[in-house]
C-alpha cells in the first residue's frame, strides 16, 4: 500500500524583463530544499495532505495515513536522482 504526503515548499523564480517592462521570460526556477523550507501541508482544518496510490485524498485518521506522515515526516528521502 502507497500513501502520497503533501509538501509544501518555496519556489523562486527569476524573471527577466523586456525594455518596455511588459514582455519577458522566465530565465532560473529554484526550489527550496533545505530542512526548513519543507513542511507538512495541511488543509483549512489543519489536517495533513494525504492521497492514495490513484491521488484520492485519504482521511488523516486512516492507520496508514498516520504511519505514512510519521515516516515522512522523519526524512529519510531517497536522493534526488532516485
Amino acid at each position: 500500500m502507497r500513501r502520497w504526503v503533501r509538501y509544501e515548499a518555496p519556489i523562486m523564480v527569476c524573471v527577466e524583463l523586456g525594455d518596455d517592462g511588459y514582455t519577458g521570460k522566465v530565465v532560473t526556477v529554484v526550489l527550496g530544499d533545505e530542512h526548513d523550507d519543507l513542511n507538512l501541508a495541511r488543509d483549512y482544518r489543519g489536517h495533513f495532505l494525504i492521497y492514495d496510490e490513484t491521488m484520492e485524498r485519504v482521511s488523516v485518521d486512516e492507520r496508514a495515513a498516520t504511519r505514512a506522515v510519521t515516516i515522512a515526516e522523519h526524512r529519510e528521502w531517497p536522493d534526488r536522482l532516485d
